[in-house]
């Protein structure tokens, strides 16, 4: 009994021996295999984390046919235009350079940036010049009056004039009334309209304003109406 009783005591050291022994060789995990494993979890958690970047503002223009003629979406660090009026869609973004211009360049199809108009801000309004530095349009701001032309002289002059606090008059070269830009209290629609009284442009995010005045001025590009209008926002005119 005593052979037994010491055989089993003794098969049992053996057990626990191996046991031991079969623990203490597991391998460790290599500290650098470790620190790449945490850096990978790491770069995913923040990529997780991370949300695209976004637009903190948006203005919008309508048709009367309720399509989206302007959208401007503002960004921490640049503005977008998405254009379609008129037969035109072009997308446009704006961003300033260490000069304080601001550059507005087209998306174009080839996946280059296009300049379209770079702004030279002045006291009394900006201008739009093109790469080689040549006047495109000037805007002047003053007395209630804003006035674009395509000189320096600012002579031929389109104009939009303020007639009451929620009523703007266009008017073309000849000083003709061609359209008003009116908000409207009771709904808070800002529109303009043509002389006929067809509504061109529709906001609502907006009080009262000329800045979409120029719309009306056909014979500035579109792309550059759209510039000036945003432009006329920045300002709070």
């Amino acid at each position: 009994m005593r052979q037994t009783g010491a055989k089993f005591l003794l098969i049992g050291l053996i057990s626990l021996i191996v046991l031991f022994t079969g623990c203490g060789s597991e391998k460790k995990p290599d500290s650098q295999d470790g620190q790449k494993n945490e850096v990978a979890t790491s770069q995913k958690a923040d990529v997780k984390s991370t949300p695209a970047a976004e637009y903190h503002a948006k203005i919008k223009f309508k048709t009367s046919q309720g399509t989206e003629a302007l959208v401007i979406k503002k960004y921490q660090d640049h503005e977008k235009l998405e254009i379609d009026f008129a037969e035109t869609k072009a997308v446009i973004k704006s961003r300033a350079n260490d000069k304080g211009r601001v550059k507005y360049r087209e998306d174009t199809a080839e996946g280059e940036k296009k300049l379209v108009a770079e702004i030279k801000y002045k006291d009394d309004g900006f201008k739009l010049v093109d790469e080689s530095e040549s006047l495109l349009f000037k805007v002047k701001i003053k007395d209630d009056k804003i006035k674009i032309a395509n000189n320096e002289e600012m002579t031929d002059s389109f104009v939009i004039k303020k007639k009451n606090d929620n009523k703007f008059e266009i008017r073309d070269k000849s000083e003709n009334e061609i359209g008003n830009v009116k908000f409207y209290p009771d709904n808070g629609k800002l529109k303009v309209k043509d002389a006929e009284e067809n509504e061109i442009l529709i906001a609502k995010e907006l009080k009262s304003t000329p800045a979409p005045g120029p719309i009306l001025f056909e014979e500035i590009p579109v792309k550059l109406r759209f510039i000036i209008i945003a432009e006329l926002l920045k300002r709070g005119n």
